[in-house]
């Protein structure tokens, strides 16, 4: 199971004994795990597409947790007052989605409950990722589980940004496959938080065109993909974009995205 052989994190923080080496390159260990996480991976096409890009994300954030000092971890985040904050409330996340996917999570911190949901996925046949399990998010709502480990990929990139920035480093946008599955994931839910929405569609660079309803399309909205996903995630306060057609249903439209974040 993937960090086995790693040390265990106290409240959040990557542990080790005095005069350990120092951790590998976060770019390196990132393509490291996540190229072993793959390799373990079952052959059903839909376990490996659902895996591989959380498992990515996951190894990014572990990457960047395991180059910080101990004072690190207190800088101001904007999001849960600081690094840990962060951290405690992603684990937190985590957890809701793997007890309700019958997933034992072994160990404490976040690393345990992401490496545990990597394992239970690593088993999973149809019946499981239908599971219906609770969205993390300001709306009780229940989703297969198939479109939660989206939302688990969706909020561990949108919790490394917030690190990095806590760092003063730049954001690490998803790949462009990545970031498509996000958005679909998103486009799949605004139906279901906006009843009676009208035939729209999403144009999202980077991504193309998404049926948000189907049918011939009576407002279309054009940004990009990133930003429309941070818009989502309460990461940017407005969305540039562009609309065609009717503009009260777009503004309807973005209202509602803007309360899907996971915090």
């Amino acid at each position: 199971m993937y960090g086995d052989t790693m040390d265990q994190p106290v409240n959040g923080e990557i542990s080790g004994p005095v005069g350990s080496p120092a951790p590998p390159p976060a770019a390196l260990r990132a393509s490291t795990l996540a190229t072993a996480i793959a390799r373990r991976a079952p052959a059903a096409p839909e376990v490996i597409a659902l895996s591989v890009p959380y498992a990515t994300q996951v190894a990014l954030l572990d990457g960047i947790l395991h180059g910080l000092r101990g004072s690190d971890w207190e800088a101001r985040a904007a999001r849960h007052g600081t690094i840990r904050g962060v951290i405690t409330h992603l684990t937190a996340s985590d957890q809701t989605v793997a007890t309700a996917a019958g997933v034992t999570v072994i160990g404490d911190g976040w690393r345990a409950g992401a490496s545990s949901l990597l394992h239970g996925l690593s088993g999973a046949d149809r019946a499981l990722l239908g599971r219906q399990v609770p969205l993390v998010g300001r709306k009780p709502v229940e989703r297969p589980l198939r479109e939660a480990m989206i939302q688990r990929l969706f909020e561990t990139w949108t919790h490394t940004d917030d690190v990095l920035a806590a760092l003063g480093r730049p954001p690490q946008p998803p790949p462009p496959e990545h970031l498509r599955m996000i958005a679909g994931f998103i486009a799949a839910l605004l139906p279901v938080a906006l009843p009676g929405m009208r035939p729209a569609r999403l144009v999202l660079s980077g991504v193309g065109e998404l049926a948000v309803q189907p049918g011939e399309p009576e407002v279309v909205i054009t940004a990009d993909a990133v930003d429309f996903c941070r818009y989502v995630a309460g990461r940017v306060p407005e969305l540039l974009h562009s609309v065609e057609g009717d503009d009260q249903a777009a503004r309807a439209i973005l209202q509602v995205a803007a309360t899907l974040g996971c915090d």
